[in-house]
């Protein structure tokens, strides 16, 4: 966004530090005690509704385990849930009334590379959508956490279809008939396939899942290539990876934001190197479309393509999980917040005595 020169031509380095900042929101920043918090005041000034709090105060902790501490201790009215936690805040009465969950209009999925043996092969790419078992997924990867998807546009978007992609809910003997059908009989004559990610911790417990399933329920042979962050998306942006693991959020919640982007022929977005005619042709004619009905149906029509030609898995929709005092009210939690629930309707929010 533009910023005030004369502002940042005359305090230079600390533009940012209060009061000198600029902003046009409900509050303003009136505090900031680096590494350890920003405090935030009503904005006289705002255009809209006026704020019903006082003060916001966001404490800066890195440490997730503390800030769960800081959480049960009174300290703090909002905090994360800890990964690997969250079935333990799950099972605790007190706290798992005071969660609060809602997807976030990311997906994440497996991208195949559709030009590159084996997947060109779409009986294989079924297959192996039809042979991953997403519940368990979400049971003992994400613990608890998300929501298997069989279709691309997430949860709270227009688009959203909870029905489509159930054809490839998790069935190993159709599966496996499928695999034969593709001309690979038990993973028989199978080339040698790899599944490139960044490596970091989570993406590897991803990776060794993957590897797991296609073996036990398949007996497909997958290499994992785990890669650092940049070489990975150097591999994918030029197009060479066979299998990769990758997501997607919403820059805003529309299909136009969702499809053309990743799947057109040509798209800076599109690493699998998907490319149907038929499919470009309904995401132009969405495009120019006035009536928004009529444009919704176009792009259902060229989502439900993308999932019948598969150059994708999608695995789920990811889900926040967040600790919330009962005293915190009026707090309204979107797809598209950021670093906190409720931070697009802050107005709204208000502290009640408990």
């Amino acid at each position: 966004y533009p910023n005030r020169e004369d502002i940042i031509t005359q305090y230079g380095d600390q533009w940012t530090e209060p009061p000198h900042y600029i902003g046009n929101g409900p509050f303003i920043l009136t505090e900031w005690v680096h590494q350890d918090h920003l405090t935030f005041g009503p904005n006289e000034n705002y255009w809209g509704k006026k704020p019903k709090l006082e003060k916001i105060e966001l404490k800066m902790i890195t440490d997730q385990n503390a800030e769960l501490a800081a959480y049960k201790n009174d300290e703090l009215d909002m905090s994360r849930v800890p990964t690997g936690s969250e079935k333990t805040i799950m099972a605790d009465p007190v706290l798992n009334a005071q969660t609060i969950r809602y997807y976030d209009l990311t997906t994440f999925a497996f991208q195949f590379n559709v030009n590159k043996a084996p997947f060109d092969n779409l009986k294989l790419r079924k297959a192996i959508a039809t042979g991953i078992d997403r519940v368990a997924f979400i049971d003992n990867v994400r613990r608890g956490i998300g929501k298997a998807a069989t279709s691309w546009i997430p949860p709270g978007m227009p688009g959203y279809d909870a029905d489509l992609g159930t054809e490839y809910e998790f069935d190993a003997a159709k599966a496996q008939d499928l695999l034969e059908e593709a001309g690979y009989p038990n993973g028989e004559g199978l080339p040698t396939i790899k599944f490139s990610y960044n490596a970091s911790a989570g993406n590897q417990v991803i990776a060794e899942f993957l590897q797991g399933q296609m073996k036990s329920n398949l007996n497909i042979n997958v290499t994992l290539d785990g890669m650092e962050s940049s070489a990975f998306q150097a591999l994918v942006n030029a197009e060479q990876h066979q299998w990769a693991w990758f997501g997607w959020g919403a820059d805003y919640p529309d299909p136009d934001n969702w499809l053309p982007d990743i799947f057109g022929t040509g798209a800076g977005n599109n690493h699998t190197t998907y490319s149907n005619p038929d499919f470009d042709a309904l995401c132009d004619e969405a495009a120019q479309e006035l009536n928004n009905d009529k444009r919704l149906e176009k792009y259902a029509e060229a989502h439900a393509m993308i999932v019948e030609d598969l150059p994708i898995v999608p695995m789920f929709f990811r889900e926040r999980y967040w600790l919330v005092k009962p005293s915190v009210k009026g707090l309204i939690a979107t797809g598209l917040d950021h670093q906190c629930p409720g931070d697009l309707f802050w107005t709204a929010v208000y502290m009640e005595s408990e």
